[in-house]
Parts: structure tokens; C-alpha cells; sequence
């Protein structure tokens, strides 16, 4: 179905930006902790992971307030639907996570939206954030505005950091 395979292509697209983030970081094994909302998304990813020769497992998001230690080597991924769905583990577990949340991708509240979030390849957004630094670069200040009402405006000069999941500018 067609939903089927904008679900695939998204969870393939995200084991990809897993892959490269592990193939970085020097990682081996990715842990994958759902809400019950994301165990197609979680299944799907770790699917695409093993396709990839990447070890993932599958786990429900209540496991990861079990969780006690890792090997340096593991990589967390964490979907949950509220912030308040792990806010008590990480105040449960502070060195730990000091430890290991580095190694981890945390999407929070995506629900439905993950295949239209991870539909382009990751070559694409990659080609997308260099054009968005070329614009910051030589037009710090960018604003926006529509017959509808918008008017935003978004100043590059004070930070020209971005946060990105392409697993290599991350």
C-alpha cells in the first residue's frame, strides 16, 4: 500500500542517518525503545537497520526505565509520543545519561508525521541544510511574510549553529 511504502522509505531513510552517525561515532549496536504509537516506525527501522548489517533491537519504551548501563559502543533510539513519557528516567538515571545520551537520537511527538519528517533522502537534506548555511552565510537575516498575516523573521547573526540528524554535521 502506498502508506506501507512512505512508512518503509521513511524508516529507511532514518537507519540511514543511524548508519552513518554509528559508521561516525565508531558505534555498533542500536537499541530502539517505543512508545506503543511507534512499534510499526521502531519495527520498520530496525528492518532496515539489519538490511544494513546494523544489530537493532526492539524493546517498549517502559524498558528504558530498566535500563541500568550500556557498552560504549551501543546507540539509543528513543520514540516517545510526551516528554513527560521519560522525564522521570532521566532524573532517574543522571549519570548514565551523562554517559551515554550523546549516543542517542530522541524524537519526541512525531506520531503520524514521521514518514512526510524522514520521506526525503538523506543526500537531499543534506544538499537542503548546505543551501540554508550558504544563505545564512551571505544573508544573515531572512524574513518571511504572506498575504495570510506571517511575518517572521529569523536573525542568523547571533547563532549560525544548526542541529541536524544527517549522522554526519550532527
Amino acid at each position: 500500500s502506498l502508506a506501507m511504502s512512505e512508512l518503509g522509505r521513511a524508516c529507511g531513510h532514518f537507519a540511514e542517518y543511524t548508519r552513518r552517525r554509528l559508521a561516525r561515532d565508531g558505534l555498533r549496536r542500536v537499541f530502539i525503545y517505543g512508545a506503543p504509537a511507534y512499534r510499526e516506525v521502531a519495527q520498520g527501522v530496525a528492518k532496515a537497520l539489519g538490511e544494513a548489517g546494523v544489530g537493532a533491537s526492539v524493546e517498549p519504551l517502559e524498558h528504558l526505565r530498566r535500563i541500568e548501563s550500556v557498552y560504549d559502543n551501543d546507540f539509543l533510539v528513543v520514540f516517545n509520543e510526551h516528554f513527560d513519557d521519560i522525564s522521570a528516567v532521566l532524573k532517574s538515571k543522571p549519570d548514565f545519561l551523562r554517559r551515554h545520551w550523546r549516543n542517542a537520537f530522541k524524537l519526541t511527538g512525531m506520531g503520524e508525521h514521521f514518514p512526510e519528517v524522514f520521506s526525503h533522502a538523506p543526500e537531499a537534506i543534506a544538499g537542503f541544510t548546505a543551501r540554508v548555511r550558504d544563505v545564512l552565510n551571505f544573508a544573515p537575516d531572512i524574513r518571511y511574510r504572506n498575504p495570510g498575516g506571517t511575518d517572521l523573521a529569523v536573525g542568523g547573526r547571533a547563532s549560525k549553529d544548526m542541529t541536524v540528524i544527517d549522522g554526519i554535521q550532527g
